[in-house]
């Protein structure tokens, strides 16, 4: 890692870090992180870029033996990377006390990733040419709340098996490879106020799941105005 924040006997106080650059970080190990944080943190400025596989420019840790989880703000992070498998924003199992901002992700597979059990907010995200989905979301009531992506090869989101009470709103996906510009799995998720080319998909609708308020973002033809209300298990799929 750039920065490894340990708390291992639960007394942190705040973490600081401001206008920090890593670079080419990752060469031996996987999972490898320009900044990895137990306890509080305030992060802003980071600029992360590394051509090793399976990287991640910032990472709040899960509690465990090092600590407690990671909490705090994150605002200003650009990451670029080279493959599918690097996350610019990783969230680990139980953090929930969190809000991200304005993170900017070129190159890699994702721009954000929430593993089981994480909740909190994440705004103003910005994907360029990703290698693979841009959203990969595992959590209960996790909220993004504006993304713009131009350009990925796999969905713009998508709503992990396991997850719940998520939403995902302000978007505007372009260039998204997949038939799928959103794969929605889990229950009582809401897709709200987004844009999308003519005539991609929502996959795997699970149970009460709410689609609202999408457009053709090339004509702002509406291409669903109500609500759609999944109150059924099972596989749905709607075409724009």
């Amino acid at each position: 890692d750039g920065i490894d924040v340990k708390d291992y006997n639960l007394d942190n106080e705040v973490i600081q870090i401001d206008s920090l650059t890593v670079r080419d970080y990752g060469k031996d190990v996987s999972g490898q992180s320009a900044v990895d944080i137990r306890g509080p943190v305030v992060l802003t400025n980071l600029v992360a870029d590394s051509k090793n596989l399976d990287t991640r420019a910032f990472r709040f840790r899960s509690s465990g033996a090092q600590g407690r989880a990671g909490s705090g703000t994150v605002c200003g992070v650009y990451f670029k990377a080279a493959d599918a498998a690097s996350y610019a924003l990783q969230v680990s199992t139980n953090v929930s006390d969190y809000v991200a901002s304005n993170v900017e992700s070129e190159g890699s597979g994702l721009i954000a990733v929430f593993e089981s059990g994480s909740s909190g907010l994440a705004k103003g995200l910005i994907g360029r040419d990703l290698l693979g989905d841009a959203l990969s979301i595992f959590g209960d009531g996790v909220i993004v709340d504006g993304v713009v992506v131009n350009g990925a090869v796999g969905r713009g989101a998508d709503l992990e098996l396991g997850s719940s009470s998520c939403v995902v709103k302000n978007f505007k996906f372009i260039g998204i490879a997949n038939s799928q510009f959103i794969r929605v799995n889990g229950d009582n998720h809401k897709i709200i106020d987004g844009q999308v080319e003519a005539g991609k998909l929502v996959g795997d609708a699970g149970a009460n799941t709410v689609i609202r308020g999408v457009i053709n973002y090339k004509t702002d033809e509406v291409l669903l105005s109500d609500d759609i209300l999944v109150d059924s298990i099972g596989v749905k799929s709607f075409v724009f």
